[in-house]
């Protein structure tokens, strides 16, 4: 309820065996949040924050030690973000700016992101993409993303190393 949504984590063996509380943390993320994913390594959730046009990552050792977690990463990207994916084994980012209520075409966005020294993360590159892009997924080598473009009634498929898709 309200104008924020939350990021709920489940303990799926408790709710398998039907224990009374498998929710295990639970933490204000923002308004209207769609989707989430982990890094590669578990180490970063992602959540795509539609109605700020924002990604933000929490560190998975935070949501699980109780409190209010800050995002140990905040990104402003396009409009109305929906879809993301980490792109291959790389420390990149894929988000897809639906740009759901603006009526034109959408795009994707990279974001490189790190740990170390911080965690921190910044602009890579966007990607032209049609009318009403969703979902998006990499291939596992990292050299291709397959975009779901709603609106257009299609995939689109980008070769991240063939160029010039990406500008800066």
């Amino acid at each position: 309820g309200g104008p924020n949504g939350r990021l709920t984590v489940i303990n799926a063996r408790t709710a398998e065996l039907g224990g009374s509380n498998p929710v295990t943390a639970s933490v204000v993320v923002g308004c209207s949040p769609v989707r989430v994913i982990t890094s590669n390594n578990g180490t970063l959730v992602w959540v795509t924050i539609r109605g700020s046009n924002s990604v933000v990552a929490y560190l998975a050792r935070n949501l699980l030690s109780g409190g209010e977690p800050k995002p140990a990463i905040k990104v402003h990207v396009g409009q109305a973000p929906v879809g993301l994916a980490v792109v291959g084994d790389r420390n990149l980012l894929a988000v897809v700016n639906s740009n759901r209520f603006g009526g034109s075409d959408g795009d994707i966005e990279l974001i490189t992101f790190t740990l170390k020294p911080h965690p921190r993360a910044a602009p890579d590159g966007v990607i032209p993409a049609h009318y009403f892009p969703r979902e998006i997924v990499s291939s596992p080598d990292g050299s291709l993303l397959l975009v779901s473009d709603y609106g257009a009634g299609q995939l689109q498929l980008i070769n991240l190393g063939a160029g010039p898709y990406l500008t800066h």
